[in-house]
């Protein structure tokens, strides 16, 4: 059963502005689970470090004050050689909120390549806060012309609902003094031999899916509880927080979740069938999450640009920008890592965030849109980049 460990995140227990000593001390973290994991035959693919919301930290600073700060926090990144630290988002949701703090996002981000951050335009708490859409399409566009092919977005997204202490970027924050970690898996691969597992017990379409949520749901379970087990020996021994395993299937390149879609025999991903298919993934993830003690999204990832399934049913026109938002509503994350022209208006672009705002509150369900903007590219042409994680994917139609 292949499953690999996508990401250690660690929570920062200190608030900003930190210190040297407390990214080492998160480095030093990290590296142990890692060794940790290892031992007990789990490969790991990344290290990340979560913090507290960085503009709600230092506030009032000045824009220009806290970007010298994140050249000094990537300095001690790079010295600790960790590639990736989440700010936090950037509360937005609340009317208070000041805009600036946002429109500096493009500049920290684009100079500083292991930060990543958010902006919530959406909570339960506070609603939808429709003015801070076009400000967030913007920091979207000028990423994209402030990094080669518009990559610098991988690090951006519009965040609603989103949970603290998850361990996927860019979303992932830790709002506590307390230290601690959660883990995120990647596991498309496992998922879709469950599937066809529980295919071979219940050939009928309609007997597969009404028992294949209790056999997706054990195999959650089962791969969980190994990962839990050496998170809360290790958490006891050291005496830090364990905050959950979010159990999401990460897919990455042919490892993927569209694949594992169709393995279930409804048809093409994105055709009938599909929100059927994907809302039993989710209701199996969910109920192993009884069992297990998770965090963050805890759903179905669709990253177009990491998933060469998605990428095929974009290129094929069996999926379109319409069809992620109404799967939006039984996966984990929304709109991620969805090419789009780079001539896209900020208007045009702050509507689809409002949407994916708007999902999440109507669902009660954390969604995120990470769009990415690709310079010199139209719809219909096909995005590609120099980076193994990224798969050449069709420019989506909004």
């Amino acid at each position: 059963m292949t499953v690999r460990i996508r990401t250690i995140t660690i929570g920062v227990g200190q608030p900003h502005p930190l210190t040297f000593d407390a990214i080492a001390r998160a480095a030093e973290m990290a590296r142990e689970l890692e060794q940790v994991y290892i031992a007990q035959g789990y490969e790991i693919q990344t290290l990340r470090i979560s913090t507290r919301p960085l503009f709600s930290d230092l506030a009032p600073a000045k824009p220009e004050d806290i970007f010298a700060y994140t050249e000094q926090l990537q300095k001690w990144l790079s010295e600790t050689g960790i590639a990736y630290l989440s700010l936090g988002p950037a509360l937005a949701d609340e009317l208070t909120f000041p805009m600036e703090y946002i429109q500096s996002l493009p500049r920290i981000l684009a100079h500083c390549p292991a930060l990543n951050a958010t902006a919530q335009i959406a909570s339960a708490e506070f609603g939808l806060n429709a003015a801070a859409a076009l400000p967030t399409a913007q920091v979207m566009l000028e990423l994209s012309q402030m990094t080669p092919d518009g990559i610098g977005n991988m690090r951006f997204a519009m965040s609603a609902n989103c949970p603290q202490y998850g361990a996927f970027f860019p979303a992932a924050f830790h709002p506590d003094t307390t230290w601690g970690f959660s883990v995120g898996l990647q596991s498309v691969t496992a998922l879709q031999d469950a599937i066809h597992k529980s295919k071979e017990t219940y050939p009928q379409p309609d007997t597969f899916l009404l028992h294949c949520v209790d056999d997706i749901q054990a195999f959650f379970e089962t791969i969980g509880q190994s990962v839990e087990n050496i998170a809360q020996e290790y958490a006891a021994k050291k005496h830090v927080e364990y905050y959950g395993l979010d159990l999401s299937p990460a897919p990455n390149g042919e490892e993927s979740i569209a694949y594992a879609i169709e393995a279930m025999g409804l048809g093409a991903f994105g055709a009938a069938g599909s929100v059927a298919a994907l809302a039993q993934i989710t209701t199996a993830i969910k109920g192993a999450g009884t069992a297990l003690k998770t965090c963050g999204y805890n759903g179905v990832f669709l990253p177009a640009l990491e998933d060469a399934g998605v990428a095929a049913r974009i290129a094929d026109k069996t999926v379109s920008l319409q069809t992620l938002e109404l799967l939006s509503t039984v996966c984990g994350s929304g709109l991620d890592t969805i090419p789009i022209a780079g001539n896209t208006t900020p208007e045009k672009i702050a509507a689809v965030l409002l949407d994916v705002a708007a999902l999440s509150l109507k669902h009660r369900k954390p969604l995120s849109a990470r769009l990415m903007p690709i310079p010199g590219k139209y719809d219909g042409e096909l995005a590609v980049f120099d980076s193994p994680w990224l798969y050449p994917t069709p420019i989506v139609q909004l």
